[in-house]
């Protein structure tokens, strides 16, 4: 069974951080995501079921 959800999202993805944060999912962890030669900032957000 299923009890937690984990999901990804890049911190200047606005719509992608309102939508998450809008269905109770909490921010837990900010960290970098390398993508090519780019290093990105992303949160880390998580919800209980």
């Amino acid at each position: 069974d299923v009890d937690r959800l984990r999901v990804e999202v890049l911190a200047d993805n606005t719509v992608g951080v309102s939508f998450y944060e809008s269905r109770g999912f909490e921010r837990t962890t900010e960290r970098e995501r390398t993508v090519g030669d780019q290093a990105l900032p992303e949160y880390v957000y998580y919800r209980d079921l």
